[in-house]
């Protein structure tokens, strides 16, 4: 009830977003449906947004449940220290995110963050839970920007219509993935479930790599 109360709340955004005009003196173009469609059939575009969806999946996966895993093996008063990450990881990758392309970084950071996911989740240490989420952490941060970052960059005349489909994808992977989990945990367990963000790193790892193959070949390809 509360995740279809969310939509609903939802709906009027997306719906006032759709009628604005941009403001004078932005190049930003009016998105009819033709020009969605065509934003739509750019596999850069798609990339992005699926990837922009299993991002938050794994983010909102880790924040809603990590936390109740972290219980399964060390003291509740030090298991919210899982999540320390976060914050300093979005700090440093707005201050860096200019130094490389974002392709680059963000696959780099993507393949990193599959072993440290799952060595948080493998391991029965608290010190090791501790280490492995918060290189998680640190190194997951860094794709919601670098994404979103991308994505504008490949429709810069439509930036604003980008961000709104790139909040939709994000929204929707909130909403999706940490329910799925506690179906998942009440069936079988919390530790088992939390394999999920896992599984769901590895295909962002895929979809990461296969946007910067395409990128590269477009880039040959102009040159």
């Amino acid at each position: 009830m509360g995740v279809r109360a969310d939509r609903a709340l939802f709906l009027p955004i997306v719906a006032v977003v759709w009628r604005s005009s941009p403001p004078s003196g932005w190049n930003e173009q009016p998105l009819e449906r033709a020009a969605l469609r065509e934003l739509l059939s750019r596999p850069g575009i798609r990339g992005t947004l699926v990837g922009m969806a299993l991002v938050s999946g794994i983010e909102g996966a880790i924040f809603t449940w990590l936390p109740y895993y972290a219980l399964t093996i060390m003291d509740g008063a030090i298991a919210p220290l899982a999540l320390s990450a976060y914050v300093p990881g979005r700090y440093l990758y707005a201050r860096v995110i200019g130094s490389m392309p974002y392709l680059r970084l963000a696959i780099l950071t993507t393949v990193l963050a599959v072993p440290a996911l799952a060595a948080a989740v493998w391991t029965t240490s608290t010190v090791g839970l501790l280490v492995a989420a918060f290189l998680t952490g640190l190194l997951l941060s860094a794709l919601f920007p670098l994404l979103s970052a991308y994505g504008v960059e490949l429709a810069p005349a439509y930036s604003g219509p980008v961000s709104s489909l790139a909040t939709a994808a994000t929204y929707g992977g909130i909403a999706v993935v940490p329910t799925v989990m506690g179906v998942v945990a009440e069936q079988y367990s919390i530790s088992e479930a939390m394999w999920i963000p896992v599984g769901l790193a590895v295909v962002l790892t895929l979809v990461v790599w296969q946007m910067g193959s395409a990128s590269s070949g477009r880039e040959h390809a102009a040159t």
